[in-house]
C-alpha cells in the first residue's frame, strides 16, 4: 500500500526498484509522472484509479499482475516494450486510450482493456493465450489480427459493435460466446479452427450463413481455401 490515497504527490522517481507490491500509488488523484526505469515485476492494483496521469513508460517490465492502472480515465499513452505476461483487468475502464501496441506479450488474463470506449487500434503480434472478456464492450475497434494466438477464453470481443474483420491464423478452438453480439462483422478467417461453441457469432445471422467450417478451418464461402 505504498503511498496509497496520497492527495499531494505529483511525481515519483525510483531509479533502481525492480519489483513492486500490491496497491502501489493507488488512488493518487494528482500524480502525473512516475519514473521507474528498472522495474521488472508489478503486483496487483498498480496506480489504480489515478485521475491525472496521461502517459507512462515502463521499459524493463516483464510481468504485470492484476488490475494494472484500472480506472485511469485520462491515460492516453503507455509504453511497455518488453512485457511477456499480463494479468486480469489490464487498463480496464480507461476512457482516453485510442491505440495500444504490446509487441512481446505472450499471455493475457481476463478483461483485457474491457470498457475502453475510445480504443480503435490493438497490436499484439506475439500473444498466444488470451483470457475471458477480451476487449469486452469496445465500441470503435473495426479490425484485429492475432497471428500467434492459439487459446481464447469465453466472451471474446463480446459486444464490439463496429468490428468488421477478424483473423487468427493459429486459433484452434474458442469458448462460449465467441464474438457474441458483433452485428457488423463481415470477414472472418480461422484456418486452423476445428469446432463451434455455444453462442458462436450470436446475433450475426448474415455472417453465420456465409461461412464454412471444413478441412480448411473456418472461412468465408467462395474463398480460395474452399477450392484448394
Amino acid at each position: 500500500m505504498f503511498l496509497r490515497n496520497n492527495e499531494d504527490l505529483l511525481s515519483i522517481y525510483l531509479p533502481n526498484v525492480l519489483t513492486i507490491g500490491s496497491n502501489f500509488l493507488a488512488s493518487n488523484s494528482k500524480l502525473k509522472n512516475a519514473y521507474l526505469p528498472k522495474l521488472e515485476i508489478i503486483d496487483d492494483n498498480f496506480l489504480y484509479h489515478n485521475k491525472a496521469m496521461l502517459n507512462i513508460e515502463l521499459p524493463s517490465v516483464l510481468e504485470i499482475k492484476n488490475s494494472f492502472m484500472c480506472n485511469n480515465i485520462f491515460l492516453k499513452n503507455i509504453i511497455i516494450p518488453n512485457v511477456l505476461k499480463i494479468g486480469d483487468n489490464f487498463l480496464s475502464c480507461n476512457r482516453a486510450i485510442e491505440s495500444i501496441s504490446i509487441p512481446t506479450v505472450q499471455k493475457i488474463g481476463d478483461y483485457f482493456l474491457a470498457n475502453d470506449r475510445l480504443l480503435n487500434d490493438v497490436h499484439l503480434p506475439k500473444v498466444k493465450s488470451i483470457g475471458s472478456f477480451f476487449l469486452y464492450y469496445n465500441q470503435l475497434l473495426q479490425s484485429i489480427s492475432l497471428d500467434e494466438v492459439m487459446f481464447i477464453g469465453h466472451d471474446f470481443l463480446h459486444s464490439n459493435q463496429r468490428l468488421k474483420e477478424f483473423k487468427a491464423e493459429n486459433l484452434v478452438s474458442v469458448k462460449n460466446n465467441f464474438l457474441f453480439s458483433n452485428i457488423n462483422l463481415e470477414d472472418i478467417s480461422l484456418p486452423k479452427f476445428t469446432e463451434y461453441c455455444n453462442g458462436f457469432l450470436n446475433s450475426n445471422v448474415a455472417l453465420k450463413n456465409n461461412i464454412v467450417l471444413d478441412n480448411n478451418g473456418l472461412h468465408m464461402k467462395g474463398d480460395l481455401s474452399e477450392k484448394s
